[in-house]
């Protein structure tokens, strides 16, 4: 199931501007049909009938089975740098994971804080070379499994090790993986990729999936997630969305 909020475009309805659309508000529980009349059904039962259906549900993230985590999630702990490193610059961060991948993730981190200390949460993938790189860019490793994070209000203040070792900390970032947010589209045939800890739907460019009359943009269709791609990735969609109504039409009325 995936649920679907259209709620953001209220000022639209109120003009008249697109009189066109329809606004829905709840989840879609299943999707039926072929190319020109697909059946979207609600939980509430409403269904909905369309020629063409667009997935932009984008992804989750499969959060480490980490005690404290959740409590921290989103507040303290991230998993983008890239949008979240700016906050947490030059404060003492602590980088999680569990393989090979962490080691870029401290790398792209060290753009931010030069005060890095690198968790593999008991996994002794790290070898005698990659630990010595580490230590000359003076970044701090610690290899035990943990026990907890603690923190206050959504802030973390110190990981433990079930060692009874504790370490200080202003912030998080992890490896997670991510995965589709629902399984509709795979359940209607449309080809999901599995490239390590992601799982997107398989599209043209012009976002069109394996399956006719069916598309996906934006971060379910993409590993690039970021806000302004998601969107870029929208319009194209729209667009081809467009175009492949408009030449069915063009050729029946032939």
């Amino acid at each position: 199931m995936t649920e679907f909020h259209l709620t953001n475009f209220v000022e639209l309805q109120r003009n008249k501007f697109y009189n066109t659309l329809r606004f829905e508000s709840g989840i879609v529980s299943s999707v039926s049909g072929s190319d020109g009349d697909f059946h979207v059904v609600a939980e509430s039962g409403s269904v909905v009938r369309s020629r063409k259906v667009l997935f932009a549900t984008g992804m989750k993230d499969v959060l480490p089975n980490i005690e404290g985590l959740v409590e921290v999630y989103g507040t303290s702990a991230f998993v983008c740098p890239f949008c979240d490193g700016w906050e947490l610059r030059d404060k003492h961060i602590c980088v999680i994971g569990t393989n090979q991948m962490v080691l870029h993730l401290v790398k792209v981190i060290s753009g931010w804080t030069k005060r890095i200390t690198l968790l593999t949460n008991g996994s002794q993938f790290l070898t005698a070379d990659q630990l010595a790189d580490l230590e000359r860019h003076s970044v701090l490793t610690s290899q035990d499994t943990i026990k907890q994070i603690e923190s206050t209000q959504g802030l973390v203040k110190r990981i433990t090790f079930k060692t009874d070792a504790a370490i200080e900390c202003e912030g998080i970032f992890f490896i997670t993986k991510l995965v589709q947010a629902n399984s509709i589209p795979a359940s209607l045939g449309c080809e999901v990729s599995d490239n390590g800890p992601f799982s997107t739907i398989v599209t043209d460019p012009m976002g069109r999936t394996n399956v006719t009359g069916i598309y996906s943009a934006g971060d379910a269709a993409s590993t690039s997630y970021q806000l302004i791609s998601a969107a870029s990735s929208g319009a194209t969609t729209a667009a081809a969305i467009q175009l492949d109504l408009l030449d069915e039409e063009w050729k029946g009325a032939q």
